[in-house]
């Protein structure tokens, strides 16, 4: 294994450990979920505007593999601004047409969310709207598992993770991020020489984070670009 290599795989690891590290929430959530199956249209009711990807088979890549997914049509995490009144936030989700079932709105945390749930296992899309309305709302969506038999469901937080290529400049990534309304937020580590970078996706974009990071990825400037989701770990929590 020569240098250049050894250098890639110690980053690889290093980001594994931000994302699963500084970048994660966990929740619980109930109930087996519905799934949408559109294969014709690939319409996300979340963002119906979206005509990236068929949303009956969502994925993502981690540097150059493909990961699918199965979205949990029933459920949705709301992520609401840090700085908002904590009273009005109880009386968002006490007004909405939705279950709550992990709630964390305590001050001074990182993410302020609630994971909600349709009554009777029916679609969530109608409810989308009041949420998405809402100045406090920063950030809405689907839970999502795997194919495989680990437990947890992520949810996207509306963040994502890029690492510039030596041939891009960061001028590029202004320009792609411009383009499609995101927001940079700045490196990943400000101890780090690597151009790794943050961007978020607003509530109002038609394509949701991990779209949008398929996009980046896709235009061949970038190392790797990968949603940031929040994962369900419980143990106790079994699909």
């Amino acid at each position: 294994m020569n240098k250049k290599i050894k250098i890639s795989f110690a980053r690889r690891k290093s980001i594994v450990a931000r994302l699963y590290i500084a970048f994660m929430l966990f929740f619980m959530a109930s109930g087996c979920g519905m799934y949408i199956h559109d294969d014709e249209n690939g319409f996300d009711p979340l963002h119906p505007n979206s005509s990236y990807g068929d949303v009956s088979m969502p994925f993502y890549y981690y540097w150059d593999e493909k990961f699918f997914l199965r979205t949990v049509t029933d459920h949705i995490a709301v992520v609401f601004d840090k700085d908002a009144d904590t009273e009005q936030l109880h009386a968002i989700i006490r007004s909405s047409s939705l279950q709550p079932t992990d709630v964390r709105l305590e001050e001074n945390i990182s993410h302020r969310y609630a994971i909600l749930k349709a009554r009777n296992r029916n679609v969530i899309p109608p409810a989308v709207e009041y949420f998405k309305e809402r100045d406090e709302v920063v950030s809405i969506s689907y839970l999502y598992r795997g194919y495989d038999s680990h437990p947890a469901r992520p949810a996207l937080n509306g963040y994502f993770f890029v690492e510039l290529k030596e041939t891009t400049p960061f001028e590029l990534l202004e320009e792609l991020a411009e383009q499609n309304n995101c927001m940079i937020m700045g490196k990943l580590s400000l101890w780090s020489d690597s151009d790794e970078f943050s961007l978020f996706v607003p509530k109002t974009s038609k394509l949701n984070a991990m779209q949008m990071a398929n996009l980046f990825y896709e235009t061949g400037l970038f190392e790797y670009a990968c949603p940031n989701f929040m994962f369900a770990l419980t143990p106790d929590f079994v699909p």
